[in-house]
């Protein structure tokens, strides 16, 4: 970007399209562990957000999920990386070479 984007030009680094619960079917099987089955509903989502930060703002530390998040979750938003493929040469890797990469990572951090 630096050598091939102008001042103020911004870019798209992604990856393959996925819904949410595709994305977690194939890191669950990945991972070797079962896939959640269930959701949950976004009221309660709600609830549980508004929970977590108060319990942020009472005792500290970060909330771990905010009203912000759970609307996030309401959308399947779809971003295009073609600016960065035309304009500076950038290559999506595939998905399966991604998550097993993501994968790998997961195993070598967590904790045992």
């Amino acid at each position: 970007a630096l050598e091939k984007g102008r001042p103020g030009d911004t870019f798209v680094l992604g990856g393959e399209d996925k819904a949410l619960r595709d994305l977690a079917a194939e890191a669950a099987a990945g991972l070797g562990v079962a896939a959640p089955t269930r959701s949950l509903p976004f009221s309660v989502a709600h609830a549980v957000a508004g929970i977590e930060e108060a319990r942020a703002r009472v005792f500290g530390g970060v909330p771990m999920i905010t009203h912000g998040e759970v609307d996030i979750y309401r959308h399947d938003w779809i971003y295009s990386s073609r600016r960065a493929e035309e304009t500076l040469g950038y290559h999506r890797t595939p998905f399966p070479e991604a998550l097993k990469a993501t994968l790998d990572w997961i195993r070598e951090t967590a904790p045992s």
